[in-house]
């Protein structure tokens, strides 16, 4: 049974499977901070519902998101595996306003391809 882990590890010693994981692990970050901190984020700042979201100020950053819900949060968790900060974009033209939280990727730069977003589906 301990042969498992071990390939396992072999595996994710890879480059390529390194990559793979890191996205993945942006990823499913940014999702749940867009998508279930951000209703917490919501209502413990008093919008009960969210369509009532288009009057109120949009999180300066998902460190304000995680410190309104978890007030032992640390800063530490809002940085991707490429140590780059999540950041956050309101969208409020929307038919229904939303959050967004995405990373820039391991290039550090917006807008590239390698930009990992809640609102997209991961490959």
């Amino acid at each position: 049974m301990k042969l498992l882990p071990c390939l396992l590890v072999a595996a994710l010693a890879s480059p390529a499977a390194a990559t793979t994981s890191k996205h993945d692990l942006a990823h499913v970050r940014a999702s749940s901070f867009a998508k279930e901190m951000f209703p917490r984020w919501l209502l413990a700042t008093g919008v009960a519902v969210p369509g009532e979201y288009q009057d109120r100020a949009c999180p300066r950053s998902v460190y304000e998101i995680l410190r309104t819900v978890d007030a032992d949060a640390c800063e530490d968790e809002t940085i991707d595996p490429w140590g780059h900060r999540y950041e956050v974009l309101c969208v409020r033209s929307a038919p229904q306003p939303f959050i967004g939280v995405y990373s820039v990727g391991e290039d550090g730069i917006a807008g590239t391809t390698d930009d990992i977003r809640s609102w997209n589906r991961r490959r």
